[in-house]
């Protein structure tokens, strides 16, 4: 009876003392206040590349802006979905270096309200405008060997969206600090932000937004090309993700990266982004 009473007594005071916390979806936008045009962006250098600015129409009144950096007769194309931080500007570096590297045409797709786009951006209207974005330049994909797309970060919930529709003309997705399903998600969430003594008191609530971020379902029946990128140490995007997303991959070809340092960011640091460059090219030209 006593053991009873002191079991009772447990259990209530967790039930007490107990708490849940929200998710809300826009916690994944950073928007940053200062706006960068092509030419002033960080890290570029002048190259014999070719720079583009475009405006694309997604809605009424809304246009969303495009950098396009390419070489000089492109055999390939990226479409880049990038991170919330600085948006596009923060992958200049990458995408000149793909574009030099792979003989490519790379397309940067801002968010709305960043840099100078319209709007307000948000998860339901990204996944829109992303798609009539790579819509607009549809007509042209038959120009090129390959088409690929690339998300960094928050940008790898985005490219999966676009390969479920699309699945038929692209050949390979390449996802650097990526997400995989809303149940892996909100468990690194956890083991990341949370002392393993009180995980069990805590309940995380995502909203309806996060819990449909799932790029296993997305991915299901692709079976191209599947290039993943990830540091062991990433507190934003845990790396069991990568992993989950790869064991799970019906792709023909696909390949797992893991760096042991680096954060979130690895994928787009000096130590690591020739490596990633690099990478992406033999994947290329790999047709297993």
């Amino acid at each position: 009876m006593k053991i009873k009473k002191i079991a009772f007594y447990f259990i209530t005071t967790i039930c007490l003392t107990s708490c849940s916390i929200k998710l809300k979806s826009e916690m994944f936008f950073n928007k940053p206040e200062t706006k960068i045009r092509l030419l002033e962006a960080e890290n570029f250098e002048k190259t014999k590349l070719n720079y583009l600015v475009e405006k694309i129409k997604v809605d009424d009144s809304i246009y969303i802006e495009t950098w396009t950096i390419e070489n000089q007769n492109p055999e390939n194309i990226f479409f880049l979905f990038s991170p919330s931080e600085n948006s596009i500007a923060n992958s200049c570096e990458i995408m000149e270096k793909i574009a030099f590297s792979t003989n490519s045409k790379v397309i940067g797709i801002q968010y709305r309200g960043y840099n100078y786009s319209d709007g307000k951006c948000n998860l339901e209207t990204s996944y829109k405008d992303n798609q009539i974005i790579f819509d607009h330049f549809k007509s042209t994909l038959k120009n090129y060997k390959t088409v690929n797309l690339i998300g960094m970060s928050i940008g790898t919930v985005f490219a999966p969206k676009i390969v479920r529709n699309n699945e038929s003309i692209i050949d390979n997705i390449i996802l650097l600090s990526t997400f995989s399903s809303p149940e892996t998600m909100l468990k690194e969430i956890k083991r990341i932000n949370i002392p393993w003594i009180v995980r069990p008191l805590i309940r995380l609530k995502p909203d309806e937004n996060i819990k449909n971020i799932n790029s296993i379902i997305e991915l299901e029946n692709y079976k191209n090309g599947i290039l993943v990128f990830h540091a062991k140490d990433d507190e934003a995007t845990g790396y069991k993700m990568a992993k989950e997303l790869i064991e799970k991959s019906k792709c023909q070809k696909k390949e797992l990266i893991l760096f042991e340092d680096g954060g979130h960011f690895a994928p787009y640091s000096e130590k690591y982004l020739d490596i990633v460059v690099i990478k992406i090219n033999d994947f290329l030209k790999n047709k297993n």
